[in-house]
């Protein structure tokens, strides 16, 4: 029995590396980079084996700065189960979006579709054609003004807690502490369930279980999204075997949450205000038909986006929300006197948010110089396309990256300046800035992403003025998962003398 699994283990070893020299073959048009692992797995391969260099380091695959400082405007990676071309030109994005239905398609195959659908059931970020276009029609209801309030309540809930820490300490570590703030937020805004994060930062308790489960989901995810499926369901152990117990255990949590509010409705009971209640009754017409409604098992998979969208994407930003405020007393100065013309000594409120439009302009520029993910707007080429002097192959994995036309002063004049009143205008160029991405399947969540961040910030300002630690240099980035800002952004709150 052993040999014969060494003698299938070996034959598909064989398969794999003669595929991946097709691939190197098929893709010889395009400048890049050729590895047999996988940037994960080989970064993962080079710690154990000493003398093995990776060709790609896993830096560079995450980071389209990396990638196109050598192989501008396209660039690809081929390993083993995973060949991906990244593209940083405008022009291309504008031509994929125009032709988004017709010659490109968001089935990407082995990836990030596959993975949520594979472990997390059948979701708007995984369903395709017809399911999506009813999944998207039944969700576009959770993003509405009116249903949208929830987000104010939960982050006013929330930051009154946190803001207590303050009258302890007010020099705060905010690389640590912003991603309990978003996941207690949109634990509550989603799912009206309270994971309690940031009373345990006044207790120094350990994580509850569902919060500690989600960690490990998005700690590890990216390593099991790039192996191919059949390494995933082979190996039990190291992160993979525990992002498969997180993975059973918050599906459980979110069934029996689902479960309990789906009674809770249909016995007539006052629904708690949040997205799940909005999913739950959500109907919708398409082309003169009521759509069918959403199953519990696709609410509880599009909880879990939920909670993937708005948790850690929301704390990286404002990491580097912070950051630039800091390093820019001239708008921190601006944004107070915004919040204290429009909210004087009283509570913010949901209908301030569209008062607060320069605290939208300073989370947009500090997304576009920062973004927290730089390749989006994935697509795959319905037939071979035919870009400059490069040949895509159908089928291809193309993540657009608007991190570097973001930065350049050609789509964004003194790109190096943080000025968030060159958002007033609303002119600049939308294939260039593509944070939330483009075209049909762009970010369902974007306005509560907005809208959350901008809670957060009238709060604070109203109340306190904000420093950086004097030694604070310049910025640098680092990738964990996501980007974030390499030194932790500790930053001291001074209540203000007005």
């Amino acid at each position: 029995m052993l040999l014969f699994t060494l003698f299938v283990s070996l034959l598909l070893v064989v398969l794999v590396y003669i595929k991946w020299q097709r691939n190197k073959a098929k893709y010889a048009s395009i400048p890049g980079y050729e590895q047999f692992l996988p940037p994960p797995l080989a970064e993962l391969f080079g710690k154990i084996v000493p003398f093995y260099k990776p060709t790609m380091p896993m830096t560079g695959f995450v980071n389209p700065s990396f990638v196109h400082r050598e192989h501008k405007p396209i660039c690809k990676i081929v390993s083993m189960g995973l060949t991906v071309v990244s593209v940083c030109d405008v022009e291309f994005t504008k031509y994929m979006t125009k032709n988004d239905t017709t010659l490109f398609s968001v089935d990407i195959g082995l990836g990030i579709a596959e993975f949520f659908k594979e472990y997390f059931g059948n979701n708007v970020a995984s369903a395709m054609g017809k399911d999506w276009h009813r999944q998207r029609l039944l969700l576009n209801q959770c993003f509405t003004d009116k249903a949208l309030t929830c987000v104010h309540d939960s982050t006013f809930d929330v930051m009154t807690r946190w803001m207590e820490l303050l009258k302890k300490n007010n020099r705060r570590n905010m690389s640590e502490e912003l991603t309990p703030i978003t996941t207690d937020v949109i634990g509550k805004a989603a799912f009206g369930y309270d994971f309690g994060l940031v009373e345990g930062l006044h207790t120094s308790s350990e994580k509850p279980a569902f919060a500690d489960a989600i960690h490990e989901i998005f700690a590890n995810m990216f390593l099991v999204i790039t192996l191919p499926k059949f390494i995933r369901e082979a190996i039990n152990f190291g992160p993979i075997a525990r992002v498969k117990k997180a993975v059973k255990f918050f599906n459980s949590q979110t069934a029996n949450i689902v479960a309990k509010r789906r009674k809770m409705i249909n016995e007539g009971h006052p629904a708690p205000n949040d997205l799940l209640s909005v999913m739950i009754n959500a109907t919708a017409v398409d082309e003169n038909d009521t759509v069918a409604p959403l199953t519990d098992e696709e609410l509880a998979a599009n909880c879990f986006i939920f909670m993937s969208a708005g948790q850690e994407t929301t704390a990286k930003s404002l990491q580097f929300v912070f950051y630039h405020l800091c390093k820019n007393e001239h708008v921190l100065k601006k944004a107070q006197s915004i919040v204290d013309k429009v909210l004087g000594d009283r509570d913010v409120e949901y209908a301030d948010v569209e008062d607060l439009q320069y605290l939208e302009w300073i989370v947009k520029e500090a997304l576009r110089m920062n973004p927290p993910s730089s390749g989006v707007a994935a697509r795959a080429p319905l037939k071979d396309i035919k870009y400059k002097d490069y040949t895509i192959p159908k089928g291809t994995m193309i993540f657009f990256s608007g991190a570097i036309s973001a930065n350049d002063d050609e789509y964004f004049p003194n790109a190096a300046e943080f000025k968030p009143e060159r958002w007033e205008s609303g002119n600049h160029n939308r294939y260039a800035f593509l944070t939330f991405g483009i075209g049909h399947r762009n970010c369902i969540g974007m306005k509560f992403a907005y809208i959350e961040q901008v809670l957060i910030l009238a709060m604070l300002l109203q109340k306190y003025d904000m420093k950086l630690d004097a030694d604070y240099g310049p910025l640098e980035t680092k990738v964990v998962v996501q980007h974030r800002p390499a030194k932790d952004v500790w930053v001291t709150f001074t209540p203000r003398v007005k």
